[in-house]
């Protein structure tokens, strides 16, 4: 493995023990996320920082709020690497409460820190309002489509230039993907309609991206929780998309050797790839390829609600 690339990942091991020694008792995917946050925010990440914030939010909160439940390394993280914790909360926490009026069900607290990175703090009442409207139009055409994990890219359908065009575009993917993609079609159409390339393209960039993956001997987590995720990944214009295969499959195998990535966080084949896949845009983007760094984040909103739900969805079935 190339000098450069072993330091990066280093370099993201020690931000993931940071994360771990602080949150000792969360699920394993949240903990990967939290890291994941501190990298694309490019700090590395500070145990003091994280522990003053976590003291900050359990004083500030009732025992049974969902910030300080499942999802407290993801709200802490963004909380630590904000320029003040304290605003940081205050505001998350109004964007939590307008999320609460118009959907009263599941898994929130990641759409609350995705809104307040995503949406100028003065817009969330106006955005949500309008997500509101996204939500029904999407609900009333597709089944499950209202869960709680689909708000983040609604919200980002409401920050486009014409949100009412990028709903229909979002239509007409999901008739194209949905012949080669059932289960994730509108998983895929949701996230797909964001870029500004023609339908046609996109459809087709994503299912030779999901088939060179599997022929590489690299395929990617499947499962709903992580489809965004994946959709995401796909508008990526790596630059060398054979040699991103290449590297992924090296940077699994090098977890697979490293005892920072045993079971602890429940990765296996597929997790792991996802989430070789995901430091290797951070990575490429630090060697020059700047352009990747905006997919890189958008990645990593996804991946972060997709833990969440993946965290959730383990708490239920323990339960």
């Amino acid at each position: 493995m190339d000098s450069s690339l072993l330091g990066f990942l280093e370099q993201f091991s020690y931000s993931l023990n940071v994360v771990d020694q602080t949150f000792k008792s969360s699920y394993g995917c949240e903990r990967i996320a939290a890291a994941l946050i501190h990298l694309s925010k490019r700090v590395q990440a500070d145990p003091t920082k994280l522990h003053n914030c976590k003291s900050l939010l359990n004083e500030s909160l009732k025992f049974f709020h969902p910030f300080r439940g499942i999802d407290l390394p993801i709200i802490t993280s963004y909380m630590a690497t904000a320029n003040d914790p304290n605003w940081y909360l205050s505001s998350a926490l109004k964007a939590y409460e307008c999320l609460k009026a118009h959907f009263p069900m599941g898994y929130l607290a990641p759409s609350s820190a995705i809104a307040m990175e995503t949406v100028p703090s003065d817009l969330i009442p106006s955005k949500i309002s309008a997500l509101k409207g996204v939500s029904q139009y999407f609900g009333s055409k597709y089944p499950m489509s209202q869960r709680s994990d689909k708000l983040p890219s609604f919200l980002m359908i409401t920050m486009t230039e014409d949100p009412n065009e990028t709903v229909k575009n979002a239509d007409a993917l999901y008739e194209l993907i949905r012949p080669n993609h059932r289960f994730h079609a509108f998983s895929y159409a949701t996230v797909l309609c964001l870029d500004s390339k023609d339908n046609d393209t996109k459809a087709r960039e994503l299912h030779q991206f999901i088939n060179a993956a599997k022929q590489r001997g690299t395929p990617f987590e499947p499962t709903y929780s992580y489809s965004q995720y994946i959709g995401f990944l796909s508008l990526a214009p790596i630059p060398n998309k054979a040699q991103f295969f290449t590297d992924v499959a090296e940077v699994s195998k090098w977890m697979t050797s490293n005892r920072n990535y045993l079971f602890r966080y429940g990765l296996y084949s597929g997790s792991r790839n996802n989430l070789a896949a995901l430091l290797l845009l951070y990575y490429y983007a630090s060697q020059g390829y700047s352009e990747l760094i905006d997919y890189a984040i958008m990645c990593t909103y996804a991946y972060v609600n997709a833990a969440s739900i993946h965290a959730h969805s383990q708490n239920s079935s323990s339960t």
